[in-house]
């Protein structure tokens, strides 16, 4: 496998850490560049996250480092180390989390095709991999016999939890089967002074245990991919209510030590729930914060946030000339659009007469035969601009903390009221962060978006859009950052808990798209400003219809939003 990107390791740290619900500890991701993984990365990350949960991984890893040194023709041994690694910790997670399984057997029939059509495979290291697949998979055993033996010893494998054990067991295959150079000619076992000794310091010392933090489970890997969920019976009788409203306020507090202080306490924000979560987001919770990092109590949350605010920070001021223009083109579009004063003219019973009109009065009563002139004023607007922050976006979240500041700081040089605000989702919550209210005189916390998570669009898009409107009802625009992918499936269910229904596909996009019928029916202006991929188009118009635009080029930026702006205003006035 290649090396891991910065966003492909950030994944992956996140899958490790919704299966060993060790939120926030350090991900060594170095295994998955060996050859053997060249699965997709989502199931490389679950035979990772399966591996910690399971064995001590710092000894695995330094045992197969052992392997490399101690053996010279070393890949047939790593890929049998790696078949039983997959054997004991994908086995062992499989049995509470089942969509592994399924996403398992679809690596194994794609990698199934792709080795039988290599030049290579008959090659043993190859063949390890088919015989182990196809048994997996329920195929005829098709192989060479001591091939087909090798595989059912490791059969022994599943069930083991104890690392030393894990590695004797290993041991004695590699005498069982295997050779060295040197002694291919005899019947010697395979005697590797090395790997005795590795075995002898191990046994000596304490075995490791990972202090696993006692946090949450997460859907942060990637928003686009459902990865795994324990399986439970969804029998109503097994669900247990019994401490619930205990266990509510623990999670909310755990929350709160994550995204930073609420602004609401658990019961208001219960009646906020009841008041706007209903439809298919019933069941779902709310949480609203204005994470800050300096409430966030949480030691690696906190420090991972200010990394990120750095990092956007750092972007901008790489090209600040380039952006304080950008700020002043907008701002030149919309005072252009702001200072037009129309004189309207209208008739009246009163004023300058109208001569022509003047038979009006008498044959049809009507005393409007007067003309008068009044200022037309464009009333300026009052904008939410808000930040879908959930992964798909990781790779853009620089850019968008960036446009939204350039959107944000304008307007509030111009005296417009304007809201920054963000949502993502985690667990079963919908965290909307409130990055800069209208009160905020600072656009700088724009700088503070971070993406993570999934994301419910049609939900936090209703109740944003709902609570501004209580407060003011005067002329609004909603300029929402998207990629237009509403995606929210819950990776991990706890035994006895309800499960939620998937938000993704179809459904999410009906509701996200009825969501903005909805608010529009209700006089808010909502503008898309898009940030994904030309194949997403399509649902991007289903959306939001023809009032989006499409930013490609920074240094057009400012032209594309003050236009679709400007229209908006000369239209919705």
């Amino acid at each position: 496998m290649k090396d891991l990107t910065y966003y492909e390791k950030n994944r992956v740290s996140n899958i490790v850490w919704t299966i060993t619900k060790a939120y926030g500890k350090n991900v060594d991701t170095s295994l998955l560049t060996e050859d053997y993984f060249d699965y997709d990365l989502l199931y490389g990350s679950a035979i990772l996250g399966s591996l910690y949960s399971t064995l001590d991984y710092s000894m695995i890893e330094e045992f197969s480092t052992t392997l490399k040194k101690s053996i010279n023709s070393y890949k047939e041994i790593l890929y049998l180390f790696f078949v039983c690694i997959e054997e004991t910790c994908v086995n062992a997670e499989i049995e509470y989390i089942k969509n592994i399984y399924n996403i398992r057997e679809k690596n194994y029939k794609e990698k199934l095709l792709e080795l039988n059509n290599v030049k290579q495979k008959d090659k043993l290291y190859n063949a390890i991999r088919l015989c182990y697949y196809s048994y997996i998979l329920g195929l005829p055993l098709t192989f060479d016999r001591r091939v087909v033996e090798l595989i059912m010893d490791v059969k022994k494998f599943r069930g083991i939890d104890n690392t030393i054990e894990f590695i004797k067991e290993f041991v004695n295959i590699l005498n069982k089967f295997f050779k060295t150079e040197k002694e291919l000619n005899t019947e010697k076992e395979l005697q590797k002074p090395e790997l005795e000794k590795f075995l002898e310091n191990q046994t000596n010392k304490k075995q490791k245990v990972f202090e696993f933090f006692d946090t949450y489970t997460s859907s942060e890997f990637n928003p686009n991919e459902s990865i795994i969920e324990i399986n439970f019976s969804k029998d109503s009788h097994t669900i247990n209510e019994k401490g619930s409203q205990r266990n509510e306020e623990k999670n909310f507090e755990k929350i709160a030590n994550y995204y930073g202080e609420p602004l609401y306490n658990l019961a208001t924000t219960k009646e906020l729930e009841k008041r706007y979560v209903k439809g298919i987001h019933k069941g779902h919770k709310l949480f609203f914060t204005k994470a800050e990092p300096s409430t966030i109590h949480d030691k690696y949350r906190n420090e991972q946030v200010t990394e990120e605010v750095n990092k956007n920070i750092t972007e901008y001021n790489k090209n600040v000339a380039v952006y304080e223009n950008e700020i002043k083109k907008l701002k030149t579009i919309l005072l252009q659009i702001l200072n037009q004063d129309d004189m309207e003219i209208f008739t009246s019973s009163a004023g300058k007469l109208v001569a022509r009109d003047v038979y009006k009065a008498q044959a049809f009563n009507n005393r409007h035969i007067f003309k008068k002139e009044r200022k037309h004023e464009i009333q300026p607007p009052i904008v939410d601009i808000v930040l879908d922050a959930s992964a798909s976006l990781l790779d853009k979240q620089s850019d968008l903390s960036i446009q939204a500041y350039i959107v944000s700081k304008a307007l509030h040089e111009l005296g417009i009221k304007n809201s920054v605000t963000s949502f993502n989702n985690f667990l079963d919550y919908s965290i909307i962060k409130y990055l800069k209210t209208y009160e905020d005189k600072d656009c700088k916390r724009c700088f503070d978006y971070y993406c993570s998570g999934g994301n419910r669009d049609g939900l936090a898009i209703d109740v944003i859009g709902k609570m501004t409107k209580q407060k003011n009802e005067q002329n609004r625009i909603m300029i929402v950052f998207t990629d237009a992918k509403p995606y929210d499936v819950q990776v991990i269910f706890e035994i006895g808990q309800r499960m939620k229904t998937p938000y993704q596909g179809e459904m999410a996009v009906k509701d996200t798209a009825d969501t903005l019928r909805r608010l529009r029916y209700e006089n808010l202006k909502i503008i898309g400003i898009f940030s994904g991929d030309d194949k997403d188009m399509p649902v991007l118009r289903l959306i939001y219809g023809t009032d989006f635009i499409y930013i490609k080029n920074i240094e057009r930026f400012s032209e594309e939003v003050g236009k679709i702006l400007k229209d908006f205003l000369l239209i919705h006035n």
